[in-house]
């Protein structure tokens, strides 16, 4: 039965004997007589005879029509013979002519069902102009968006200056949003976003929002390093107190698309009436957006223009600040500075400073800036801080010299340890009182400098040249540059020669006290061989001496090094008198380094330097740090910068004579 029931459905594409009408008494029929109907039509007249065929029988019905009534358990014999009887007694013409009406008929349902669609949009245009009446009183003032740093994430931003005058509370507010740059014709970011309002906005107030849109949605993807964007935002719905609609501008850009179309299809008599407005009412939104792009432009940029001079304001007040600071700063002078590893097993680096303290108030704790640097170096080997809480606090007018320890596994660690050309360079930049309070503390930094700067000039403000030359004369200062780095070479190379002075004239001094004889030699006893020492000494002082310290040195012929180097001292029983003379036979402990020089060679020769003496008083006469080979090699380092600064400065000394 299906099969008849196609056979029918595609009977227009059959061929067969002529026959004036249709025969709608059998499926046979039918076909048959169709057939016959399309002979001698011409081919334009049977291909429209084809096609009315299938509209007369197919008219009401479509597939899923058939399918259901099939489903519904209709005879498909019956159905088939509903759809041979819309054909039968037709001629040619009349079938042609009922498909005509037939499709004049559905073409108006359509063109009916249309208008009905023109009318609904319609509506939905009017409604919009309405809605948008409501929600051009909610305005938008200045909307910014921007970028903020949260404790593990930066996170998108909107600031959003609003207020209320639509006569009703407003609980939420919906927004649509373009993120653009201005003159970029394709905007960075286009998203919607909603704002619940907590306590809702009466009727005449007006707030400003900081909203946080959604960190994975579109904001996201906005460009982080431009400071050129603008925010365009409209509103597109608002909720009243109850939760419902206030306002909704419903009619979209695809519905005035639509609504166009329509028109034109169905020639409404509205058409260019309605045209007139989809069009105005485009502009009017384009025009809106060019205006509002411009006006936010505007916003922003008198918002950063604030922005700089309350920035170049707390700047500035910074720089004030850090020149009364710097200039308290100032009073804690810093003298000479040494950097140097210690000579002990761990090797532990020391910071030496000679500081005093003119700033009229007791100082607890002092903070400073430090580098270790070689001089003619454009990157110094350590930059770093420390801090020293000094014991009992540092009185106005005091000065003191400190050997600082600091962190062994900090930075001053990175330090070379190879080097005797390391020149230590400090500022001071905070100072705290008795009452652990800040006395002082330069805040104003680098960065600060160059912040103030670049607002001054992008402002173009008027005291810009001052505040460059305040800026520069604070930094002058504060550098720990070449000059520095030259006066404390300076100082050091003062202080060599001073020691070298002070320990050539010492030793010129102990050289009175003359060592006549030194032997050293094993003395065989009863029961051990024993390490003895003869020394011989005349006094020519001009002094008693009570106690004598040498250093000894035990060397044998044909060795380039000494067997053993060692300090030794001993008491003059009864002091030895000015222009006196006296022998001593020393016997060093057997079990000391002395005991363990070789015993099978008589041939080992013993110098022996005086280092030290000890007066009446039992203190040390014509006292001095000797000018050690470690001296030497600092001075030959640091001599060839000050000479280069400062033509005519002493030439490399050498190490003062060692006295026998």
């Amino acid at each position: 039965m299906k099969r008849r029931l196609a056979s029918l459905l595609l009977v227009g594409s059959l061929v067969g004997c002529p026959g004036p009408v249709a025969d709608g008494t059998s499926d046979a029929s039918i076909k048959t007589s169709t057939t016959r109907m399309r002979e001698g039509l011409t081919p334009e007249k049977r291909v429209e005879f084809d096609e009315a065929l299938q509209t007369v029988a197919l008219s009401g019905l479509n597939l899923e029509s058939i399918g259901g009534l099939l489903k519904a358990g209709q005879d498909p014999e019956a159905l088939a013979a509903q759809l041979r009887q819309k054909l039968a007694g037709k001629s040619v013409d009349e079938i042609i002519a009922e498909a005509k009406a037939i499709k004049a008929e559905r073409e108006e349902r359509h063109r009916q069902e249309k208008l009905k669609q023109v009318d609904e949009l319609l509506k939905k245009l009017a409604a919009a102009n309405d809605a948008r009446a409501v929600l051009a009183k909610f305005t938008i003032g200045a909307s910014r968006f921007w970028f903020e740093q949260q404790s593990f994430s930066t996170e998108p931003q909107i600031g959003l200056d609003v207020k209320n005058d639509t006569g009703h509370t407003v609980s939420r507010a919906f927004f649509a949003a373009e993120l653009l740059t201005p003159g970029r014709e394709v905007p960075w970011v286009k998203a919607e976003f909603n704002h619940s309002i907590s306590g809702g906005l009466q009727s005449g107030e007006q707030a400003h929002w900081q909203l946080s849109p959604n960190m994975f949605g579109g904001f996201a993807g906005a460009p982080r390093d431009r400071t050129d964007m603008v925010l365009v935002v409209s509103c597109t719905k608002l909720e009243g107190a109850d939760g419902k609609a206030l306002a909704e501008e419903e009619f979209t850009a695809a519905d005035s698309e639509s609504l166009l179309k329509l028109l034109e299809e169905t020639q409404h008599v509205d058409k260019l009436q309605t045209q007139g407005r989809l069009v105005a009412r485009g502009q009017a939104l384009a025009q809106w957006r060019t205006q509002e792009v411009t006006r936010q432009a505007g916003l922003e940029n008198e918002r950063q223009a604030q922005e700089r001079l309350q920035q170049i304001a707390a700047l500035l007040k910074k720089l004030d600040e850090g020149e009364a600071a710097r200039q308290r700063l100032a009073g804690f002078l810093i003298g000479a500075t040494q950097f140097k590893f210690e000579k002990d097993s761990f090797g532990q680096a020391s910071i030496v400073m000679v500081v005093t303290n003119t700033t009229g108030l007791t100082v607890t704790r002092a903070h400073f800036n430090a580098e270790v640097t070689t001089p003619g170096r454009e990157v110094p080997w350590v930059k770093s801080e420390f801090n020293y809480q000094i014991p009992g606090g540092l009185s106005t007018g005091d000065t003191v010299r400190w050997n600082l320890s600091p962190n062994m596994f900090g930075d001053f660690a990175r330090v070379p340890r190879d080097r005797n050309d390391l020149v230590l360079v400090v500022s001071c930049s905070r100072l705290d009182g008795v009452d652990e309070k800040t006395l002082a503390e330069d805040t104003f930094s680098q960065k600060d400098a160059e912040g103030l700067l670049s607002l001054m000039q992008a402002a173009q403000h008027p005291d810009l040249t001052a505040v460059r030359a305040r800026i520069s004369a604070l930094q002058e200062k504060a550098v720990l540059g070449s000059k520095e780095i030259l006066r404390q070479v300076g100082l050091e190379l003062e202080a060599l020669k001073l020691k070298r002075m002070s320990a050539e004239n010492a030793q010129a001094q102990l050289g009175k006290f003359v060592v006549t004889k030194s032997r050293f030699y094993y003395e065989r006893t009863q029961f051990s061989v024993d390490p003895v020492i003869e020394l011989a000494a005349r006094n020519d002082t001009g002094r008693t001496v009570t106690h004598v310290y040498l250093s000894g040195r035990v060397s044998a012929p044909g060795r380039e090094t000494a067997l053993l180097v060692k300090d030794l001292n001993f008491e003059c029983v009864g002091g030895l008198a000015a222009g006196a003379s006296e022998a001593w036979k020393l016997s060093p402990n057997s079990f000391s380094d002395w005991g363990r020089l070789p015993k099978d060679r008589n041939d080992l020769r013993l110098d022996v330097t005086v280092v030290g003496l000890d007066g009446a008083d039992g203190k040390r006469i014509f006292e001095s740090a000797p000018f050690s080979e470690e001296d030497q090699r600092r001075w030959d380092s640091l001599s060839p910068f000050a000479e280069a600064s400062k033509p005519g400065t002493s030439p490399p000394m050498t190490p003062p004579a060692q006295s026998r």
